[in-house]
């Protein structure tokens, strides 16, 4: 082994600054495999991803041979990686500044034939352009990009291996799951290679935390309408759940992207705006629940023949023609005649509650459509 160094390093002159190769003219191939050992996680306000793996990199130095039966059979040695040439591989899109891959502990494995191979293990912090729209239901696609820095394509020439992406004792990620990985090769201006990983997150635990939540708070909201004005309890109902919704936001707050762009960040919004809207007109209709003033005639003549409509499309088809030429309908008790001229005053109770009823439909339908809606174009 002494003697086999000896003669390699100190004897033949081996100089790292020179690219192994006898004919300079002709470029060196490199090929590199990128083992996955985990994905750390994707931040999406610095636009990162942090991955863990290591880089198998192969060459061949053609002033690294020997004859085995000379040296003891000795087929393999192992080099720290400080000692040899290396091509000078760096991550083209990292997040920090420019480093050497790799550290000085790190062996070479150097074969009798002058292959080496060379697997630098590093925490890759690349970055990723993340488009957060349809979040939770996201998807993001990744690139790791390896390039060398120095030499032209005339002298090095680097390309994907057999293998492209490897999953090496990989340890999943709690919020993403990796879909696809593809390897490309793009020697147009510069030799390098693109490694691309498309993770989908996992949603299971927004929905169960942060949707589902905010859709029952939607609907205990719209059952504000269905509370009677007289119980005295509507308007402390109605902003109890607006608070509630409130507080909640501000705890989940933590959990959602810090950048914008998300369906759900709208659907959010829809539901304090109509959180909002609720706590208004309960106290709009608390105000003219016990308004003494009369109903105007207008008003009256609006909510009367909308209820008789209503009665109208209740009745049995085998009524009878009296019935017929004289419809009633019958409102807090007291019966209101419509072929008549005799229409009974309305009061404001009277209002209110017809008001109640058909917000209670409108908005159930709203918050049902527009749920649904959100779903379809998240999960599309």
């Amino acid at each position: 082994m002494k003697a086999l160094m000896k003669k390699l390093f100190i004897t033949d002159g081996y100089n790292k600054e020179v690219r192994p190769s006898l004919n300079q003219s002709e470029p060196l191939r490199v090929d590199l495999d990128l083992f996955l050992v985990a994905v750390n996680g994707i931040d999406e306000v610095k636009q990162k991803l942090i991955t863990t793996g290591f880089v198998d990199i192969y060459w061949k130095d053609e002033y690294l041979q020997w004859t085995p039966a000379t040296y003891g059979n000795l087929s393999t040695i192992y080099v720290s990686q400080d000692k040899i040439w290396k091509p000078d591989i760096s991550l083209q899109n990292g997040f920090k500044k420019l480093d050497e891959l790799g550290n000085g502990f790190i062996k070479v494995i150097i074969e009798k034939d002058g292959m080496l191979r060379w697997s630098p293990f590093e925490i890759f912090e690349t970055k990723c352009d993340i488009n957060i729209e349809k979040f939770p239901f996201d998807e993001q696609t990744c690139d790791i990009i390896f390039v060398v820095w120095s030499y032209s394509i005339s002298q090095i020439k680097i390309s994907k291996g057999l293998k492209g992406i490897n999953f090496y004792n990989f340890k999943g990620n709690g919020e993403w799951k990796v879909v696809s990985t593809s390897a490309t090769v793009d020697s147009s201006a510069e030799t390098r290679v693109k490694f691309s990983l498309t993770v989908r997150r996992i949603p299971t635990f927004y929905l169960i935390n942060v949707i589902a939540p905010i859709v029952l708070l939607a609907i205990l909201n719209i059952f504000t309408f269905a509370l009677p004005v007289d119980c005295g309890e509507k308007m402390s109902y109605s902003i109890t759940v607006f608070l509630s919704f409130a507080v909640f936001l501000s705890i989940v707050s933590s959990t959602l992207p810090k950048t914008a762009g998300s369906i759900l960040e709208f659907y959010l919004m829809f539901q304090l705006g109509m959180g909002t809207i609720v706590v208004i007109v309960t106290a709009v209709e608390l105000r003219l629940h016990f308004r003494s003033k009369p109903v105007p005639k207008w008003l009256q003549v609006v909510f009367t023949l909308s209820f008789i409509k209503y009665m109208r499309s209740k009745k049995n088809v085998g009524c009878s023609d009296n019935n017929t030429q004289n419809d009633s309908a019958i409102m807090n008790g007291e019966v209101i005649k419509t072929e008549n001229t005799d229409i009974i005053e309305l009061t404001w109770p009277d209002i209110i509650a017809r008001v109640d009823m058909i917000l209670f439909w409108v908005l159930l339908v709203a918050v049902i459509i527009t749920t649904l809606l959100i779903y379809l174009l998240l999960t599309k």
